[in-house]
This record gives C-alpha cells, structure tokens and sequence, in this order.
C-alpha cells in the first residue's frame, strides 16, 4: 500500500473552506489540473454518485464518492476507473479548526506494482494535491477578504 499526503493551512474559516471542499461535483473549481466540469452520475451529496472526468471526448478518470460527513468535515472518495495502474485507491479530504484559520489534510492510499507505485504517488502529489491545495487557499482567502 502507497501513501501519498499533503497538508495546508489557509487563512478562512473552516466552514467557508468546508463549503467548497464538499461539493463533489466541483473539485475542478479548485484543482488547476483537472478537466472541467466533471459529469456527475447520481446525487453529488450521496456516497456512490460518480464523477467522470473527460479530455477531448475521452473519459480519463472516474471516481466515486465513499464518505461526505458535514460533522467532522471529512469527505472520501476512490478512483475507480483511471489510467494509472492502481487499484483500491482511497482519498480523504479532512478540514479542521486551527488557532485561526484552517487547516486541509489531503491524503491517498492505492497499491500498485513495483516502480510505477512511486510514479504514481508522485504524480499525484505534484499535479493534483499540491496545485489543488494551492488554489483551495487562494480562493477560499480571495472569498473571506472584506
């Protein structure tokens, strides 16, 4: 099992950084790398609603969503289609109070062969967590300036 992870701190309320984070469908409002929009197959508020991601009329990745807790702020999802070698991939998304503002944990877990499972991970971190976290502080601080 590979574990890929990346935290942040951004300067809003956790519930202004809440309120993007849990919409499924609008994880490519704020990760720079993805296709957008995603379609979205059943409620995006329901754990098994889909996203499928397209590039030039090609699917590219489909992920399902597994958890979406408003209480502790902490949404899963998997990918379950992609072209990465991997399989029984899991993402959390947690967003939790600190002394003043927030703090985002992003982290993956997926098992994969040999070489291509530090490939991946670093793929992951690079083009997808570390942008997207970049960009979820921008516009979440963007958002909470007066």
């Amino acid at each position: 099992m590979t574990t890929v992870s990346r935290t942040c701190r951004i300067a809003a309320p956790p519930d202004r950084v809440w309120a993007v984070v849990r919409e499924f469908a609008g994880l490519d409002r704020w990760v720079p790398t993805l296709p957008g929009p995603a379609e979205v197959v059943g409620d995006p508020a329901v754990p098994g609603a889909e996203r499928v991601f397209r590039r030039d009329g090609a699917t590219i990745a489909v992920e399902r969503l597994v958890r979406l807790d408003d209480v502790g702020r902490v949404t899963s999802y998997s990918i379950v289609r992609s072209a990465a070698p991997m399989d029984d991939h899991l993402a959390t998304l947690s967003v939790r109070a600190d002394d003043d503002g927030t703090t985002v944990e992003w982290t993956a877990t997926f098992t994969a062969d040999g070489e291509a499972a530090g490939h991946i991970a670093s793929a992951m971190a690079r083009h997808t967590f570390e942008p997207g976290l970049q960009r979820l502080a921008e516009l979440c601080e963007d958002e909470h300036r007066p």
